[in-house]
């Protein structure tokens, strides 16, 4: 199925198929990608078939680490389980560049505001052909 044929509306679907190339995205042996995830497993709904594919090319980060009350556990027991499942996947597919923020406190984009100078200062965009 093509992927223009899911967008409803029938203008925007012929405007978008003419300028939709699936071959854009050429992964060769020396490209390098970075997948950014807002949280763990966003990085295997996101792209997860990218990374099953090229784990060689692909460097993962994980923006924040779900650090809150859960259920009955605290912001950090939800947290380290979370970075323990984030790890235990990246080593199932063979992503050797991985690496996750530890993030506390309240749900959503607040964890991460707080980390954002730090991001600034870690993240060399740069060095990457694509970034997901």
């Amino acid at each position: 199925m093509k992927i223009y044929k899911l967008i409803p509306f029938r203008k925007l679907r012929h405007k978008l198929r003419d300028h939709y190339n699936p071959r854009e995205i050429c992964i060769d042996k020396n490209t390098r990608c970075l997948c950014v995830a807002p949280h763990p497993d966003d990085e295997m709904i996101g792209c997860g078939g990218m990374l099953c594919l090229h784990p060689d090319n692909f460097d993962v980060v994980g923006m924040g680490s779900s650090g809150t009350d859960y259920k009955k556990r605290t912001a950090h027991e939800h947290a380290k389980t979370r970075t323990g499942e984030f790890h235990n996947i990246m080593k199932k597919l063979n992503i050797k560049n991985h690496w996750i923020y530890q993030t506390f406190g309240v749900r959503g984009v607040e964890q991460m505001n707080a980390m954002f100078r730090q991001y600034i200062r870690d993240l060399d965009t740069t060095k990457y052909d694509y970034i997901f």
